[in-house]
């Protein structure tokens, strides 16, 4: 039968899989616009910028919420 904690680290290390596909996303959209020619100012540009700061912005609410859950809930030390 699961426990409580156990769930909460389950449902942890599903907010740390989340954060590796959000990783792969921001790197193809940083590949993206380094590979744009004029990358300063292209209207392009600006948009894959806006894209990325609410990338990282979901991807760091990811991880806070999954090092929250790991630290609180796990029972057990990190290493």
């Amino acid at each position: 039968k699961m426990t409580f904690n156990k769930t909460l680290c389950d449902l942890a290390d599903e907010y740390f899989e989340q954060a590796q596909v959000l990783e792969g996303i921001i790197a193809k959209h940083r590949k993206r616009l380094a590979s744009l020619p004029n990358p300063e100012t292209s209207r392009e540009a600006y948009g894959i910028k806006s894209l990325l700061n609410v990338l990282y912005a979901e991807h760091r609410d990811v991880m806070e919420t999954a090092n929250f859950l790991k630290d609180n809930y796990s029972g057990e030390e990190n290493q």
